[in-house]
């Protein structure tokens, strides 16, 4: 069968129309989705840029961003541009937590919102644009975590050994800044206020000044201890004064040593 010059011409102009329909350039900062592609964001988007003599890379609205900035405040184009477990979406990493993450930090209660994961410390969680942004957070089985006011682990602290669907349930909505993770609870948590209340922080072995910690001189009020665990807390500074010798959980120590503690040694029994 021939085909004729006429038809042969209109059969081009269809294909062209189909594949200007299908690959056509979105509108500035829209994805579009291309058959056996997925997705594919806009133009620019990844590309480098200038600005005031700086060196960039343009987002997914085409916004021309530092180059530090666009890695560090989790910007993407591609799921390429994120963490292992990352997507990108609208133009911004998001975290999927996974089963076996050892804590999980939520930028809402009931574990709602951006997330960030951790398994070791971090001394500054405005790295990972996570500063003051925390109000839920879930901790692995085992394990435990302590979240600091301030970056470099200073500040108030809460040491958790469990999920919390509302840190304003234990006052620290919105104040996480840093972060120590542990893998298993080997040693003692000392509390400021007695039920566990106030600041709190793990000690697995011993300290010879609790001024320099957290917790601080004389404010310890309650104590948990890890099963296989003892606890020598003193009333001085390197380990000299009274003492008392502390094996199980207690929620009140005001008539036994309480706001007394400067020192701790922690053993294994």
């Amino acid at each position: 069968m021939r085909i004729g010059k006429n038809m042969f011409e209109f059969v081009v102009i269809i294909l062209s129309a189909t594949i200007v329909v299908f690959y056509q350039l979105p509108p500035t900062g829209q994805a579009i989705s291309v058959p056996g592609e997925g997705i594919v964001q806009p133009e620019k988007c990844s590309r480098p840029c200038t600005f005031d003599g700086g060196a960039g890379i343009f987002d997914i609205n085409e916004n021309c961003i530092r180059i530090k900035d666009f890695y560090d405040k989790k910007y993407c184009c591609f799921d390429k541009d994120c963490a292992a477990n990352g997507k990108c979406v609208e133009g911004k990493c998001k975290i999927e937590p996974k089963p076996d993450d050892i804590v999980v930090l939520y930028e809402d209660k009931d574990y709602e919102g951006e997330v960030r994961v951790y398994s070791s410390y971090n001394s500054d969680l405005g790295n990972d644009d996570f500063h003051d942004r925390a109000s839920s957070v879930k901790v692995k089985d085992d394990h435990l975590t302590t979240l600091y006011q301030h970056e470099n682990y200073g500040g108030g602290c809460r040491t958790l050994l469990f999920d919390v669907a509302d840190l304003k349930d234990i006052d620290f909505n919105d104040k996480a800044s840093s972060i120590r993770v542990w893998e298993k609870f080997e040693g003692v948590i000392l509390y400021e206020h007695d039920n566990y209340g106030g600041n709190s922080e793990y000690f697995n072995k011993r300290d010879e000044s609790l001024g320099d910690n957290c917790i601080q001189h004389d404010k310890v009020s309650s104590i948990k201890i890890a099963p296989g665990y003892e606890a020598i807390l003193y009333e001085d500074g390197n380990f000299e004064g009274g003492s008392i010798t502390i094996t199980s959980d207690i929620q009140d120590l005001e008539n036994i040593f309480g706001d007394k503690v400067s020192s701790i040694e922690v053993y294994p029994i």
